[in-house]
This record gives structure tokens, sequence and C-alpha cells, in this order.
């Protein structure tokens, strides 16, 4: 603002000296000083209230910061003892949390009634063998008691298969079932069916394409899938009685096939004796699924007592005690 009002003295001393009027530039350099006393005293007010008008500014701005603060940490207060004040505890300790809900969402809580894995689930079970199901987002996994997911939520479904080691099948969306633990996955989800294999806590049944088979929770297939039925002939020998698409009946194991799908029907063996029936007539395997007495009785009663004996008819009203082998031991009462 100086440069200005000197670069007008400037001009005013042309002017004055073309004019030759002394006077005139005095009363004008009076001026000037003047205007620049009232020109410095105007910025230094404008400098000082630009200072007072930065520290209020700051200081507004702290306020500010601290009122944030503290309604944050009253609202985290406010949410908290909602929080507790909602929780309800379903159940007993198990594996030492307790299966707890906070509104519609599932968490845990330990012995002291403190909230150990936050209620995040949709749905929840108890804690068995140190691993819970839990869904979220819709889907189902697994969590163990640190809180951790050992078996991601990703299915539809999800069910602890009842074996000694830690399994569970579980669901696609698909509605294919597969087998997992929380290690690794141990069959991929491409089974129709998974069922427990008789009494055996090492083998299950699945289907395939409406086509069963037998595999261990090892992940090896036993049998594969192309039985329309599948049993269990003998356990101890590994020998199983299958049912093939036109519904005759054959023993197998593993590595071979014992009999063929050539029979109409096979019994249980029972004290190292099995009916089986072919072309109308029974007959009876033993215990190794090999032909103990050929099919030649038109009707038995197909269990082998205890004794070793068993009923047959050899036609008409006639019916005889046979041994283990066939051998006729007597005519029946």
């Amino acid at each position: 603002m100086k440069k200005v009002i000197i670069a007008l003295l400037a001009v005013a001393m042309v002017g004055a000296d073309a004019m030759g009027k002394k006077k005139d530039i005095e009363i004008l350099e009076e001026k000037v000083s003047l205007l620049n006393q009232k020109i410095d005293s105007l910025e230094n007010v404008i400098l000082k209230q630009r200072v007072d008008m930065s520290e209020k500014i700051t200081n507004l701005f702290q306020a500010y910061n601290d009122l944030r603060t503290s309604y944050d940490k009253l609202a985290q207060d406010m949410k908290n003892n909602q929080m507790v004040a909602s929780i309800e505890i379903e159940g007993d300790l198990s594996c030492g949390l307790a299966l707890a809900k906070s509104g519609v969402l599932y968490g845990y809580v330990n012995a002291k009634g403190e909230m150990v894995i936050e209620p995040i689930y949709e749905s929840a079970y108890y804690f068995t063998d140190n691993y819970a199901e839990v869904q979220k987002g819709g889907k189902w996994g697994v969590i163990d008691t640190a809180g951790n997911i050992v078996i991601p939520c990703q299915y539809e479904e999800i069910r602890r298969y009842e074996s000694a080691e830690i399994l569970y099948k579980v669901c696609n969306d698909k509605n294919l079932w597969g087998l997992v633990s929380p290690e690794d996955v141990i069959y991929e989800c491409i089974y129709t069916k998974i069922d427990k294999f008789g009494e055996s806590d090492n083998l299950f049944k699945i289907e395939k394409n409406g086509q069963q088979g037998v595999a261990d929770i090892s992940g090896k297939i036993i049998i594969l899938c192309k039985y329309a039925s599948i049993s269990s002939y003998n356990k101890s020998l590994n020998i199983y009685e299958v049912c093939n698409s036109q519904g005759l009946y054959g023993l197998i194991t593993p590595t071979k096939t014992v009999q063929p799908c050539v029979y109409l029907n096979i019994g249980s063996l029972n004290n190292d004796r099995c009916s089986f029936k072919k072309n109308g007539l029974y007959g009876y395997f033993d215990e190794k699924g090999e032909v103990a007495i050929p099919a030649k009785y038109p009707s038995i009663l197909r269990t082998f007592k205890n004794d070793g004996t068993a009923e047959v008819c050899l036609g008409g009203q006639r019916w005889i005690v046979i041994d283990k082998w066939g051998k006729f031991l007597r005519n029946c009462d």
C-alpha cells in the first residue's frame, strides 16, 4: 500500500515542479505522511485481529475435539452397559464357555459372565471338544474356544460326524455333502449323501449320482460308488453285500469279487452261515462268502440255530433238519 502512495507523490512532485508550486508539494507531503501513519496503524490493527482470530479458531477446534472425544466415550459406555444388560445366558458352561445371546446375535461368556467371544453370530451351538458350530452371513462354520475360525463359515449346513475324530459333514449351496475337519478338507462336497456305515466309527456310506459306496475317515474310498445299495456282510473279513441296478445281489471286498451279483437275495450272516436265493432255490454261504450248501431247497427257515442246524424244505410238505454242510440229520416233527 505504501508503494502506491509514493508513486502518487512522485506524480505530484512532477506536477508541482512543472507548475512551480512548492507550497502545494509541502502540503501534499504532509498529507502523505499522515496517510502512511494511518496505514501503519491500520495494518497493526488488522494483524492483531488476525492473531486474535487465529487463536479463537484454534481454541474453538480444540473445544470441539474435546467435546467429540467425550461424546464418543459416553456413547461407547452406554453401548457397553446396554450390551451387558441385554446378555442372556443359554445353558451351562461347556469347555469353559456358555452360549450367550445379545439382542439377536450369539456369542460366548466365561464362568465370570464376561463376553469373551463377541456376539456376532446369527446362530450357534454349545462347545464340544473345544469346537462349536456357528452361523454368520447365513453360512455355517466352526470356531474354537479362542474364537478362531477353524472351518470357514461357507456352508449351507454343518453336522458333527459321530466318530472318535473331530469331523463334520458339510453341505454346499448345491445340496451336495462333503467331510471336513478343523485341519483339512477330507472330502469335497460332491456326494448326495454321507451316512455312518453301520456301527463303525471309521467308515461311512457315500452316495453319488444315485450309486452307493464306502469310504473311511482318512479320505480313502473303500468301495466305489457304483451299487444301488451296500451293507456289511462280514465286518471282520471286510466283506460287503452289494446290489446292482438290476436288483441282484453279490459279495465283494475292497480288492475282489467274492460272489458276483447273480443272487435274488442274500440274508444275514448268523452262526457262520448265510442264506441266498438263486434261480428260485435256496442255499447257504459260509463266513467267507463261499458256497457251503448249494441252492437246492424250494423253501427254508433262513437262520442257522446256535446248535449249527437249520430246517429246510425238500418239496411238498417234507421238511428236514440239516447241519452246516447240508448233511441230513433228521426229519422235522
